[in-house]
């Protein structure tokens, strides 16, 4: 039975390949493609040609869309100290290309930021994959606002600064995967500037790499990061990050920012909303999402359908995430 579908499998991808789907319209894969790309990567996976890989923890259950925001903020009230922590990419500024972000922070945005960290008894803190210098350009003279880049490895308190031992560690390594990885694209015919060099970690995502050309690469990827101990890489079907072994995910990061902040009975004395999106090998934010499940709320961010998740919230895009902020702010 499991030989007959992967037969089948196998033999829908040749026709695929046979029929040759357009793969781009106007410098973008067209969904067709895509699609295409999805039975290709199943082909491969069955033929035992696809490399095994880490996969995402499984989220639990399906976010609940709110229409407004009044239920929340009722909600976040019911604790003496608030404490608000956004992603950045498809939450606070809409992201090209795969997390890419080109355009700035809008300043009605930064403004709103700084009014709700200026509340009494209120902290704000931002999280992302983005290295901790980058975030530091997009949210500048916001001393009051917490930053913490590259899932939360290094972050800007307070003013002082903190770093994640493990990732320390292992910067050497993971500089000299990304060498190896930048000379393994240039083999196979894509651009360089593909492996994105955070310091302490790499990222890498398909965009319009062809289906053959990126499982080449990925697989190349997981041969060379899989010689060193130090280092794991996480993917998904288009996505390949590479983090060091022992650091600290979004949840066990923002786990410490809290107890920081609120001291170990923050669960008691602090409401939590988090506001991250889905995506990502790292199951987006859904580490997250978990920690502040039971003890805050979470806000899914992204036009439906939406995956199952701990956040019971959904904001439709960031222009709801907005609106959310500037309530809060001016509450």
């Amino acid at each position: 039975m499991r030989l007959d579908k992967r037969i089948t499998t196998i033999i829908a991808a040749g026709l695929v390949l046979a029929l040759g789907l357009p793969a781009r319209a106007g410098g973008k894969r067209t969904d067709a493609a895509k699609e295409s790309d999805r039975i290709r990567r199943a082909a491969l996976r069955a033929a035992g040609a696809g490399a095994r890989v880490r996969r995402a923890t499984p989220v639990i259950r399906p976010a609940v869309p709110s229409e407004h925001w009044s239920s929340l903020i009722a909600e976040l009230a019911k604790k003496p100290e608030l404490h608000v922590i956004f992603d950045v990419d498809d939450t606070l500024v809409k992201s090209f290309k795969h997390g890419i972000t080109t355009a700035e922070i809008p300043e009605a945005v930064l403004e709103d930021l700084r009014v709700l960290a200026a509340r009494p008894n209120t902290s704000v803190t931002i999280l992302s994959g983005k290295p901790l210098k980058k975030l530091e350009a997009m949210f500048p003279g916001m001393d009051n606002v917490g930053l913490m880049g590259n899932f939360g490895t290094e972050n800007r308190v307070g003013g002082k600064y903190e770093y994640d031992p493990a990732s320390q560690r292992a910067r050497p390594t993971v500089q000299a995967v990304a060498t190896d990885l930048v000379t393994l694209a240039e083999q196979l015919g894509i651009r360089a500037s593909l492996v994105r060099n955070k310091d302490t970690s790499l990222s890498m995502h398909q965009e319009e790499v062809p289906l053959e050309t990126w499982e080449q690469f990925r697989k190349g990827v997981l041969s060379r990061v899989g010689r060193e101990k130090s280092l794991l890489a996480k993917t998904t079907d288009e996505v390949i990050e590479v983090v060091p072994a022992d650091a600290a995910d979004k949840g066990t990061a923002l786990r410490r920012r809290l107890a920081a902040a609120h001291g170990r009975s923050w669960r008691t004395r602090a409401a939590v909303l988090f506001v991250g999106d889905a995506g990502g090998p790292h199951g987006g934010d859904e580490p997250a999402f978990q920690v502040v499940a039971g003890h805050g709320a979470g806000v899914l961010v992204g036009k439906g359908p939406h995956p199952e998740s701990h956040a019971r919230y959904v904001a439709d895009g960031v222009e709801d995430v907005e609106k959310l902020l500037h309530t809060l702010a001016y509450r």
